[in-house]
């Protein structure tokens, strides 16, 4: 069961990337509506990504610990949750503070996560030139 869930997590992470590198169509009117709708469509993409894979940390953290965390606190499901949820945008964001470790397997995860982090400001600015290309043609 935490196997089709963590499947279907990742699943939907993955198609909200391809929507957002390989979706052509263009719903602007002008420049300013086309800087908006991506950079909104950027952050939907981030958040989906920060909750999913925060959601994922959250389920392996059921078979046993994942982080090592320097607050020391009680072991509620809802703390656990935030603390996943707290660590992935950290590490997507690339920030690192220090204060949550991942272990074992997680780390692995991590750096693939840290990895896109990097690699989608990258791919938005490719996206940017892109649709501008596009936009330039159509005048």
């Amino acid at each position: 069961m935490t196997f089709l869930f963590i499947t279907v997590i990742l699943l939907i992470m993955l198609k909200s990337l391809h929507h957002f590198l390989f979706h052509k169509e263009m719903s602007f009117m002008n420049k300013k509506m086309f800087v908006l709708e991506i950079f909104l469509t950027f952050m939907i993409v981030y958040s989906i990504l920060i909750i999913g894979f925060g959601l994922v940390y959250f389920i392996l953290s059921f078979s046993g610990d994942v982080f090592i965390n320097q607050q020391k606190s009680d072991d509620a499901s809802l703390n656990r949750l935030l603390t996943s949820i707290y660590f992935s945008g950290v590490t997507l964001l690339t920030i690192g503070y220090g204060d949550v470790s991942p272990v074992g397997v997680v780390r692995f995860l991590a750096v693939i996560q840290a990895m896109l982090g990097y690699a989608l400001p990258s791919l938005l600015v490719l996206r940017l030139l892109e649709m501008y290309q596009l936009l330039a043609r159509n005048r």
